[in-house]
């Protein structure tokens, strides 16, 4: 019975009664509530573990629970792990909640582990996860273009619309107020790719990004675009 199950669980957690085996173990039952406090009392703990894979949990409860004891994961590497397996659950893009969470959990690491952020910005099914990361990169445009460049690189790729959306809405947030900024090595060759979309919302981020970068003629495309409306 999950309810008695749990009891035992908070009474034993209250006595000090639980260790890292018992918690792993518990981590693999099969009702959902059990697997969630697993997790939150393992971080409680300071033994955050996750044992398995996050792509195959299902339970969005379980991959909250997971997203919101991410913050305690030990070592840091641990942390990129399990955050890649869950930004893999598309399915919850669109939950007001659990993106938030999975960037609040690795948000304080993106400065200091740029490649595995952007790893993770390539991969993600998560947009915001997407976005957040390239903002948060592109805020330190002016100290370091070389990860900023990293990011804009993704964009050499074929991609979706949407993929390139991501991107361009997270510089342009971090950029918001310059009254100009240093173009990324690999903007030039990046925007040639973006100018010819047929996707309004990345011509429209697109072509203001490119007049911030001093590029003459997008000012001119910015002012005939103002003109019109």
């Amino acid at each position: 019975n999950p309810f008695w199950t749990l009891r035992d669980i908070w009474a034993l957690n209250a006595i000090g009664g639980l260790n890292k085996t018992m918690l792993s173990s518990l981590s693999q039952k099969e009702d959902e509530h059990i697997r969630g406090w697993a997790v939150r009392l393992s971080s409680e703990n300071g033994q955050f573990s996750f044992v398995g894979s996050p792509e195959s949990e299902k339970s969005g409860l379980v991959l909250t629970y997971i997203a919101s004891a991410l913050r305690n994961a030990n070592p840091v590497f641990e942390k990129w792990y399990v955050a890649k397996g869950l930004a893999s659950h598309g399915e919850f893009a669109n939950d007001p909640v659990f993106p938030l969470m999975v960037w609040y959990a690795i948000q304080p690491d993106v400065p200091n582990f740029t490649k595995e952020a952007i790893a993770l910005a390539d991969t993600s099914k998560l947009p915001k996860i997407r976005t957040f990361i390239t903002r948060r990169i592109f805020e330190d445009l002016s100290k370091d273009a070389n990860h900023a460049d990293e990011v804009v690189r993704l964009l050499l790729s074929p991609r979706s619309a949407e993929f390139q959306a991501d991107i361009l809405v997270g510089m342009d947030d971090a950029l918001k107020g310059a009254q100009k900024a240093i173009a990324p090595p690999s903007w030039k060759a990046v925007a040639e790719i973006l100018a010819k979309s047929n996707d309004k919302r990345v011509i429209e981020v697109f072509t203001r990004l490119n007049a911030l970068f001093g590029d003459g003629r997008a000012l001119d495309t910015l002012r005939a675009t103002v003109a019109r409306s």
